[in-house]
């Protein structure tokens, strides 16, 4: 496991860091336009939040809609309510509908980083891209987010 460090925040993932930067789809995704790209060296979990290809209008009239299988994913803490999800990964729909494990494999390509602040939502929760290489194999999880808070 290596410990990558962006804007004070570190998180650690079985990934060695590539000496170039890969492209990005969406420079301002990223806090700063700042993100590393690692290539990794086991399997890593993450989340997906998409809405099961289905489109709809943002406030900003822009026709958003993600599939499962989709380039971004959530990584690190993804213990969240569904709410907390689209505030720190500032999500273009301002929603989801579905949530799906990925399975990272051994020897992809990833950009990683920072969400930064978009569509009135504050971001700041690590980011991964699918940028190369292996594939992200997914499976659809059970509809058990919650959009509240509570105590056990």
């Amino acid at each position: 496991m290596q410990t990558f460090t962006l804007h004070g925040r570190s998180i650690e993932l079985a990934a060695w860091l590539r000496p170039e930067r890969k492209a990005t789809a969406q420079r301002s995704a990223w806090l700063c336009g700042t993100w590393l790209t690692v290539l990794t060296g086991g399997d890593i979990l993450a989340l997906r939040v998409h809405l099961k290809g289905r489109e709809i209008e943002t406030e900003w009239g822009d026709r958003v809609g993600s599939s499962e299988a989709g380039a971004w994913l959530l990584i690190d803490d993804v213990v969240l309510t569904s709410r907390q999800i689209v505030e720190q990964r500032a999500l273009p729909a301002g929603m989801f509908s579905h949530v799906s494990r990925a399975t990272i494999r051994p020897n992809t390509l990833l950009n990683i980083g920072i969400a930064s602040p978009l569509y009135g939502f504050a971001g700041g929760g690590w980011q991964a891209e699918w940028v190369g290489q292996e594939r992200v194999c997914f499976a659809t999880l059970p509809n058990i987010w919650h959009g509240r808070t509570g105590t056990a």
